[in-house]
């Protein structure tokens, strides 16, 4: 099959060039690959769904199928690169278009493409997604010096846990009994909301959506309310 786009392996693909690449390989499949999605993300993205099989032996919802999903956690982004790959290899490999005489394939590149693109756009962390919640002395993470990451901060303070290690003054350590300081208190790079002096507070809500199917799902905070409750992972449990 001729023209379907090569996947690129030196960078890891933006939300935008992940909708290219799918419209450029169905206009290449003829018709061996037909493109949707399962739901708009939170922001706004599109969670793309590609649908592959020879439509000459059949419909896709005749056959056996599989289902194959990337980077549900943001930081997951080769997951992406990878189940790219494999539509490429599905459409050009003679042995896979065989295959795809028999079954189908549902493929979805990017499960979560809120999370992967804070996590291209400001290298913070984040498991799937990071909710901000504005409460008193909390610290909302933020690049404050623009150098493109969200890294952490230290303030000097007599009553600090922390002081410089004497091996590498750009870390800190823990204080012990005799030390002289200078001693510093340490956070994630941000902004401190309405701080007035007291205990920092965490202000980011993060979930887990893998996490968040019903199998083995529990109470604990990063799996959310209820299964099914991020709509990334409820667009899944649709489908």
């Amino acid at each position: 099959m001729r023209n379907v786009p090569e996947v690129k392996f030196d960078s890891y693909y933006a939300h935008s060039e992940i909708g290219e690449f799918l419209r450029g390989a169905e206009a290449a499949s003829d018709g061996w690959l037909s493109l949707g999605g399962l739901a708009q993300s939170p922001e706004g993205r599109e969670i793309w769904l590609a649908t592959l099989t020879d439509p000459s032996t059949g419909a896709p919802d005749e056959k056996p199928a599989y289902y194959v999903q990337g980077n549900v956690h943001a930081h997951e982004m080769y997951g992406t690169s990878a189940v790219l790959h494999l539509l490429h290899t599905l459409l050009t490999s003679p042995e896979a278009r065989r295959m795809l005489g028999e079954v189908a394939f549902y493929i979805v590149p990017r499960a979560n493409p809120d999370g992967a693109e804070y996590a291209l756009s400001t290298r913070g962390e984040v498991r799937s997604r990071t909710e901000i919640e504005e409460k008193l002395n909390g610290v909302i993470p933020q690049d404050l010096n623009g150098d493109g990451m969200i890294l952490s901060m230290r303030w000097e303070d007599p009553a600090g846990p922390l002081s410089v290690d004497p091996e590498d003054p750009r870390l800190l350590v823990p204080r012990r009994p005799g030390d002289c300081g200078p001693f510093y208190h340490q956070c994630i790079e941000g902004i401190i909301h309405e701080y007035d002096g007291g205990p920092l507070r965490q202000s980011t809500n993060s979930y887990d959506f893998n996490r968040n199917y019903p199998v083995g799902w529990d109470r604990s905070t990063d799996q959310a309310r209820y299964p099914f409750e991020q709509p990334e992972i409820r667009a899944v449990g649709d489908f």
